[in-house]
């Protein structure tokens, strides 16, 4: 079965990249949004572009992301404190931060621009 789109956030293997070419028709569209180290992106596109797609629009969303982030702090914060089972207490700095909340690591990352958020839409090489 094929399908007009695919959107999808996942790099951990390349190899999804095959298995999204073989989903999509041939006039379907690929969304794809990551947050990577700056330096890794480069890769990123060339693993895409070697899979059988040609990227139409490329898009930095960071400031996007980090403004989101921000204002969202005090929402996640709460979540954590009220949500997080007792089991889970040791690890909520490590929680907080992949909730990229404001003041951690991965907040400060996007702050001054070690970690970027980007989507791109790609479509189909014939």
């Amino acid at each position: 079965m094929t399908r007009d789109s695919v959107e999808t956030g996942i790099y951990k293997n390349p190899h999804i990249f095959d298995d999204v070419h073989n989903l999509l028709s041939d006039k379907g569209i690929f969304i794809y949004y990551d947050n990577v180290n700056f330096g890794k992106l480069d890769r990123i596109v060339k693993t895409i572009e070697s899979r059988g797609f040609k990227i139409d629009l490329m898009r930095d969303i960071t400031e996007n992301v980090f403004k989101a982030c921000e204002h969202d702090t005090p929402r996640r914060l709460e979540i954590v404190k009220k949500y997080l089972p007792k089991l889970l207490r040791p690890f909520s700095k490590e929680i907080l931060r992949y909730m990229c909340v404001k003041d951690t690591s991965r907040y400060h990352n996007y702050s001054i621009g070690k970690k970027r958020a980007f989507m791109l839409k790609a479509r189909k090489l014939s």
